[in-house]
């Protein structure tokens, strides 16, 4: 009997169905059946046999038949079936990467493997160039380009869509962050881009509202400079106007007190506009005084009103409190002092 995994030869060495002289292996590449009368066959295209096998054996996706071997198809390339040479194995193409199913868990992935048996599109917020490269997980300031195949840089001020088809700016009024999320506009700052200048979309960072500016959601957080009579410090988002008796310093801002024997009843731009007390008047704030005949008069800086000097008292123009006029004297003519009776 011939055993199996070897056929008869004559003298020659070559098969014989008649008068065997001897027995040889079956080769390599080759079955040698008993169905066939062990004559070495040539196994199908997709399959192989080693020596003294008598059977071929079928390769499985990912491989090629390779003679004796099934060879896992090279890095880069994949096959969904078995294929009868390496050559057969198709490369991944850009935006794709080649899947390759862990032993019993199917679930599981190598991105980068020999034996892959079939390319996948690349995950959300990954690139992939193709060939045997692992999927680039592209940070949160790039896109993916549009064949899929490389994570391109937004501009300043921009992030990836989640499914990295575009970059787009934080929702206005929030700013980016160096770490690339998104977060609110701090309070009392004005949002800036790359060129540190106030940007409505693709705002990169924030500064605080400058001096004598108001920085407003009205206005989109663009610094708008306050009016003449009204001042703001640095960091506030809004201006406050001055009060009566008050002037708007701007190089300093701040709101100062007209001075001593000046008054004004409304906010002024400058010092000069407040106005000075007249003779025969008294400086005052408007409030009543316990002496009916005349208001509490202001004797010091911030009047906000003159009021004419009552009857039998004495107004010299200032800061001072009328004088009242007794007997013997009486004011003058001006009511700006009192003098003797003729």
């Amino acid at each position: 009997d011939v055993p199996l995994g070897s056929f008869p030869t004559n003298d020659l060495g070559l098969y014989t169905s008649v008068a065997a002289t001897s027995l040889a292996a079956c080769p390599a590449g080759l079955a040698c059946q008993p169905t066939n009368d062990f004559q070495p066959t040539a196994c199908p295209p997709t399959f192989v046999s080693r020596l003294d096998q008598a059977n071929c054996t079928a390769c499985g996706p990912g491989t090629a038949a390779n003679h004796d071997v099934c060879s896992n198809c090279p890095y880069g390339t994949f096959a969904a079936a078995a294929v009868a040479s390496l050559d057969g194995c198709q490369a991944v193409s850009v935006g794709n990467y080649a899947y390759h199913p862990y032993e019993g868990n199917p679930a599981l992935m190598f991105y980068v493997s020999d034996g892959a048996t079939e390319e996948r599109a690349c995950p959300m917020r990954y690139a992939c160039q193709g060939g045997g490269r692992e999927p680039e997980l592209c940070d949160l300031n790039y896109n993916v380009s549009a064949d899929g195949g490389s994570c391109l840089e937004c501009d300043a001020g921009y992030i990836g869509t989640l499914d990295n088809t575009t970059c787009q700016p934080c929702p206005f009024p929030q700013i980016l962050t160096s770490s690339w999320r998104c977060k609110p506009l701090p309070t009392g700052h004005y949002p800036v881009g790359s060129e540190d200048t106030y940007v409505s979309v693709g705002a990169s960072g924030s500064k605080p509202c400058p001096l004598a500016r108001s920085c407003l959601a009205s206005n989109n957080y663009q610094p708008i400079l306050c009016s003449l009579t009204e001042l703001s410090s640095e960091g506030s988002s809004t201006c406050t106007p001055c009060n009566p008796g008050q002037w708007a310093e701007t190089t300093f801002p701040r709101c100062r007190l007209c001075s001593i024997g000046k008054y004004t009843n409304i906010p002024v731009e400058s010092q000069s506009q407040c106005k000075t007390v007249d003779p025969g008047y008294y400086a005052t704030s408007g409030e009543s005084s316990a002496d009916p005949s005349f208001r509490v008069a202001f004797d010091s800086e911030g009047a906000t009103a003159q009021e004419p000097c009552p009857e039998g008292f004495a107004c010299a123009g200032d800061q001072s409190t009328p004088l009242r006029c007794n007997y013997p004297r009486r004011p003058n003519a001006l009511k700006t002092e009192c003098e003797f009776c003729p």
